[in-house]
């Protein structure tokens, strides 16, 4: 157990000293407490700004849908139903999702419509709509169209709590389990232990 929290802490410790670095695993995974969405309450509703959760709204453009029960990913495959419901935005839009507290780590399990030029842009914003970070995944299916509910966790894990809202931007883009989490003081100290193990590691490489 306490490997697994100390490997954790390196992890998180890890994405923070790169601030432009991916986070690559469910925030869950580093914070277990942190607050889960998975749209499974709602059902297909059509809109451009909802609360999908306390403190978590939504927006999007007029076609995205929240609630959705399948979406034809093409090279991608299927998203289904058995997901209980997730986020899809129109044909190319952006789904956005803005918290009324500002957050440390936020992502979500993310797909999008295949093909060769198909790219999702991910953007984290601070409490003033500025850009704080931003990548781009490109994300292949292993059964291509056979493939169901295959995906890719992509987010961000932050030093502070800065993060006002993210945005998954890209062709046929579909969004599950928002995760986010303001992580207790005592995992930031874990954090700092975690950088410190890597630190120390790199030392010894260096002195063999």
């Amino acid at each position: 157990m306490k490997f697994n929290l100390i490997a954790a802490a390196a992890l998180v410790a890890a994405s923070v000293s790169a601030q432009a670095a991916p986070l690559l695993v469910p925030v869950t995974d580093l914070y277990p407490t942190a607050t889960t969405v998975d749209f499974s309450a709602f059902e297909g509703l059509i809109t451009g700004n909802t609360v999908v959760a306390p403190g978590v709204t939504f927006t999007g453009s007029s076609d995205a849908e929240v609630g959705a029960l399948a979406r034809d990913l093409g090279d991608n495959g299927l998203w289904s139903f058995m997901r209980g419901g997730f986020v899809a935005s129109g044909s190319s839009n952006s789904i956005t999702f803005t918290f009324d507290s500002l957050q440390a780590s936020v992502g979500a399990f993310v797909s999008h419509f295949g093909d060769m030029n198909a790219i999702v842009a991910v953007s984290i914003h601070g409490a003033d709509g500025q850009n704080l970070e931003t990548f781009f995944n490109t994300f292949i299916a292993s059964q291509g169209m056979d493939s169901y509910d295959e995906g890719a966790y992509l987010g961000f894990a932050r030093g502070n709590a800065d993060i006002k809202s993210i945005t998954f931007s890209g062709t046929g883009v579909v969004v599950d389990d928002l995760t986010a989490a303001v992580p207790e003081p005592t995992t930031y100290a874990m954090m700092l232990a975690g950088l410190a193990l890597v630190g120390a590691a790199a030392r010894r490489r260096r002195q063999a």
